[in-house]
């Protein structure tokens, strides 16, 4: 009787659920890091939005003053124009806050005016969000609120108000705060100054 050596070339069982599970691990960790790539991709890319709505709010600021210091050198003001902080701080000289919108190209201009915000600095839930505007005239592709019509919303749910508060007769402090997602903010300060020195 002659009896043959039986070794075959394939995977035993232990072998091939040991190669299963390498693979399931290496593909987990794969996923994750997929997912955490994206996770942080749109983080950064809201973070980036959010910088640029808050400095717009302190440029719609910075070109109010302008028009108000233009239109005074000029003697080209409104009657109801007689500072340059007027429509940037409140008509008593004091705090103000604004959803400033950069759509609303009347509200830059020397009569023109941003809408007051009267609501919490802190806690900006009862502004409306920030969309852009869709509308095929001259204020196509501006940040604007959501509650205006012909507006599509952005992303992760973005919130401005831009706060002025004086410093003295010829300064002011401008802070624009945008808070986003759930609970994110980003805040840009400056100050402006009266022109007419």
């Amino acid at each position: 009787m002659s009896y043959r050596n039986h070794t075959t070339g394939g995977f035993t069982l232990v072998e091939t659920l040991v190669a299963v599970l390498i693979l399931s691990f290496t593909l987990t960790a794969i996923t994750t890091m997929i997912v955490r790539t994206l996770q942080i991709t749109t983080y950064t890319s809201q973070g980036f939005q959010a910088s640029k709505l808050a400095m717009q709010g302190v440029e719609l600021m910075r070109v109010k003053r302008d028009n108000n210091v233009l239109c005074l050198r000029t003697g080209t003001c409104p009657p109801a124009v007689t500072t340059w902080t007027k429509n940037i701080l409140s008509d008593s000289g004091s705090d103000a806050m604004w959803r400033t919108d950069a759509a609303d190209v009347l509200a830059i201009g020397p009569s023109g005016t941003f809408v007051p915000y009267h609501g919490d600095w802190e806690d900006l839930d009862d502004t409306a969000s920030i969309c852009i505007s869709v509308n095929t005239d001259t204020t196509y592709g501006r940040y604007t609120y959501c509650d205006s019509t012909g507006t599509e919303e952005l992303a992760g749910n973005f919130k401005r108000v831009v706060r002025a508060r004086p410093i003295n007769d010829y300064s002011v402090e401008v802070v624009s705060r945008v808070t986003w997602g759930s609970g994110e903010e980003f805040e840009v300060e400056t100050i402006i100054y009266d022109l007419r020195l």
